[in-house]
């Protein structure tokens, strides 16, 4: 009974420290930057007033001319919007806040 309570006891540290270590290395890969360093996309940023129904893509949309940048992906967009708004929930937009959207310059210049 003591043999199987102490490999029990082992096995349970032994997922323990296997679970530690995925959650390191699941961290480290999200770390890893979503675009490459040659293919760096340049914005700068505009302040924008959220109304009623808008969501941070069909802002972006607007401020692209009505196109999504369709050489970012949606995850790019929502890690930059989150990166000049740290204290912000992208999918949870308040009405009449203001708010910091990238505007990307896909042209190596600013616009």
């Amino acid at each position: 009974m003591r043999i199987l309570k102490k490999s029990g006891i082992f096995l349970l540290f032994l997922l323990l420290l296997i679970s530690i270590y995925k959650d390191i290395t699941i961290d480290k890969q999200l770390d890893s930057p979503l675009v490459k360093q040659d293919q760096m996309i340049r914005f700068h940023v505009i302040k924008r007033q959220i109304e009623t129904g808008e969501t941070v893509l069909s802002i972006i949309e607007e401020i692209h001319g009505g196109n999504r940048p369709h050489t970012l992906n949606i995850k790019q967009i929502l890690a930059d919007f989150k990166m000049i708004n740290p204290n912000s929930n992208p999918y949870q937009l308040k009405d009449g806040h203001f708010y910091f959207f990238p505007k990307y310059d896909f042209k190596g210049k600013p616009h």
